[in-house]
């Protein structure tokens, strides 16, 4: 589920930034056109991206350099910093079904640290899975009903949390 939503995710806020990259300096290489608005921290994340997309002499392509940035980029984009900047501009469009910056970057910094949790080997026992269940379906539906659908259909976690021993 987490796969999932993290490249639902970048490909709703890649097609907003390119967008908006687009109309103000014609090109859709949001990450070079646009860089002037990102953090000292977006800027080492995508200049890792890029590294790494082209690692093994392969061309830098966006889709390439996309597939390469983490879900922490991401979730900062939603920060305060760029309400302005960014969210009222164009990442508002990626989430048609939540009007609310601060309630998608909420939901998004739960599911990163849960992310974060699994990716570093740590329990996951003690948390609240359900709830992070249900988070990453709504901000799944947030960017797109028919896709949360299909992702709750692929799931096994309701099953996998039915079954596990309660205390």
């Amino acid at each position: 589920m987490l796969g999932h939503l993290e490249i639902l995710l970048r490909n709703a806020m890649h097609d907003q930034l390119t967008v908006l990259s687009r109309s103000r300096h014609g090109s859709p290489i949001w990450y070079l056109g646009l860089s002037g608005l990102f953090s000292s921290e977006a800027c080492r994340a995508i200049a890792d991206a890029r590294r790494q997309a082209t690692s093994s002499g392969r061309p830098e392509t966006p889709g390439r350099v996309i597939a390469e940035i983490p879900i922490g980029f991401w979730r900062y984009l939603l920060a305060s910093r760029y309400e302005r900047t960014l969210w009222r501009t164009c990442l508002y469009r990626s989430f048609p079904g939540q009007g609310r910056r601060r309630a998608v970057h909420d939901k998004l910094a739960r599911i990163h640290r849960l992310r974060n949790r699994i990716a570093h080997h740590e329990p996951i026992h003690n948390r609240p899975l359900e709830s992070l269940h249900d988070d990453i379906l709504l901000v799944a539906g947030w960017i797109c009903p028919v896709t949360r659908t299909w992702i709750d259909r692929q799931s096994t976690v309701r099953q996998v949390l039915s079954q596990r021993p309660r205390p």
